[in-house]
């Protein structure tokens, strides 16, 4: 009997807990935004581009005495090449390959920054060098129907230097990697006692695979170059996806809260729209005085407060959000350090953790999001003032 006391003082304790637990409930929230360059490269939108390879002259050279070489080898009787090729194995002309000599278009030709157009007459430039590939290979044993196998991989990695000038003639340089990895098609059965495959055939896989890891490898190198050229000198328009959130719990009622969190739902997708530029202000600061409306009833480290620590985490999340789109960037930064202050007193009451881990939220990362984008966004803007 005494036990069924007890067990029944833990339900009603439990129930209790749950009673006052507020559950964040996120909207997604998915638009586009503007970013501005972090470095400005041309006042008249401008810049040109142009490209060379270190290599080019040497693989030239390469090349004429190649021909020669391979004169020679076609020339020579099929049992010498046997011998030849018993005893130099990775060294046989057959085997060698060179890397491609690009013209300067099909290095130039997938360069974008976007917001800015390409004129031969520029004074911002972007000159591109390309370096010699690298390029290795490695057997790997695999079991094929029960059958003892080797493939053959075929790796090329490919580094381009940059040195860009803007229109007022100072000077950025940097460095940029592309790798791509081919797998051979064929199957091999290898050298007796299981030791791999030979140097010959692997030299023939590589000859057979370079022009296709090597393409992949270049043009892997050129995205990433055109990503930073974007990210860093571009005006982008770019997506997001986010949350807004709104409360729930037993016998409290957030319905205003609810209410302006769906608002911004569509509300952020209003910046991109000139022609609805005073509706967007307007959504959003009237949803941010809701959030604020509501934190005027916050008591810290009260579980059982209608606003308590785990609910102003999220209504301070929400107000941060909105301020950073509005580019009111100062409040912003205040709505992420009462955040940052809450987060100190849940560690003492356990309230926001614990109301962060229902539906999977993390609060953290989205703070985190929003103070590295804060930051960032407000050093680009400067740059455009």
């Amino acid at each position: 009997m005494k036990l069924k006391f007890h067990l029944f003082l833990c339900l009603i304790f439990i129930s209790g807990l749950f009673a006052n637990a507020q559950r964040p409930v996120p909207f997604k929230s998915e638009f586009t935004y503007f970013q501005p360059p972090s470095n400005f490269l041309s006042e008249s939108g401008t810049f040109s581009v142009n490209a060379s390879l270190v290599y080019e002259e040497e693989v030239k050279e390469q090349l004429v005495l190649y021909e020669a070489e391979m004169e020679e080898w076609k020339a020579l009787p099929a049992k010498e090449k046997l011998k030849r090729r018993a005893i130099d194995k990775g060294n046989l002309p057959e085997n060698k390959y060179f890397p491609t000599i690009h013209g300067e278009e099909r290095i130039t030709r997938g360069i974008q920054i976007e917001g800015l157009e390409i004129s031969d007459d520029a004074a911002a430039n972007v000159t591109i060098t390309v370096n010699k590939p690298i390029t290795s290979s490695s057997a790997r044993k695999v079991d094929i129907n029960g059958n003892k196998l080797w493939k053959i991989d075929v790796n090329t990695n490919i580094s381009i230097d940059i040195v860009i000038t803007d229109d007022k003639g100072l000077k950025e340089a940097f460095s940029f990697d592309g790798s791509h990895t081919e797998t051979d098609a064929e199957n091999f059965e290898g050298k007796l006692a299981g030791r791999g495959v030979n140097a010959n055939t692997q030299q023939k896989v590589e000859k057979r695979q370079f022009p296709n890891a090597e393409r992949k490898a270049l043009d892997n190198a050129l995205s990433n170059l055109g990503l930073f050229l974007s990210n860093r000198y571009g005006f982008m328009n770019k997506s997001m996806t986010t949350q807004i959130y709104t409360l729930r719990a037993k016998k409290k009622n957030y319905d205003a809260i609810t209410l302006a969190a769906r608002s911004l739902v569509g509300g952020y997708g209003l910046q991109m729209q000139p022609e609805n530029a005073e509706k967007f202000e307007g959504t959003l600061l009237k949803a941010i005085d809701v959030f604020n409306a509501e934190l005027e009833e916050y008591i810290p480290m009260n579980k059982k407060a209608r606003i308590s620590d785990a609910a102003a985490t999220f209504l301070y999340l929400n107000i941060a959000e909105a301020y950073l789109w509005l580019q009111d960037f100062g409040k912003c930064k205040q709505a992420l350090a009462e955040y940052a202050n809450i987060q100190v007193l849940s560690e003492k009451s356990g309230s926001s953790n614990f109301a962060a881990n229902f539906n999977g939220t993390d609060y953290q990362a989205h703070y985190n999001r929003l103070n590295g984008l804060q930051a960032d966004l407000e050093m680009r803007y400067s740059q455009i003032k």
